[in-house]
């Protein structure tokens, strides 16, 4: 019983989590280019990929699964990497500090992973 509690009490937590990540954030549609699937109600891919979201200069990244090594880059309008790093995607919200120069509209996400490759622009 204490066991169906404590994951009730880390469910309500990370929906929570999540509602506020995507109540006041614009949500970045990724396309992955090798298969050409979506993340914004498009063709769905049997494996689920990454929701992202932007918000001044923070960037969330929530993953279905555990990813390691998962390469970020971040792309000026003119296509030069102004942000790049390689890190773990966790199971939950991911958050990213951009540079404060990142404004919406000029930009372009890369995320690649395992065979993926995430465009989206925001």
């Amino acid at each position: 019983m204490k066991r169906l509690i404590i994951f009730g009490l880390l469910t309500v937590i990370a929906l929570n989590i999540s509602a506020n990540v995507m109540g006041s954030d614009t949500e970045v549609p990724m396309t992955d280019v090798n298969e050409g699937h979506t993340n914004n109600g498009g063709h769905r891919s049997s494996a689920q990929i990454p929701t992202v979201y932007y918000n001044d200069n923070l960037l969330y990244v929530i993953s279905p699964s555990y990813i390691e090594e998962a390469e970020i880059i971040i792309y000026d309008e003119y296509g030069s990497a102004i942000y790049s790093i390689t890190t773990s995607l966790s199971a939950t919200v991911n958050t990213f500090i951009l540079p404060q120069s990142v404004t919406e509209g000029k930009y372009s996400i890369e995320i690649i992973y395992s065979g993926h490759d995430l465009v989206g622009y925001f």
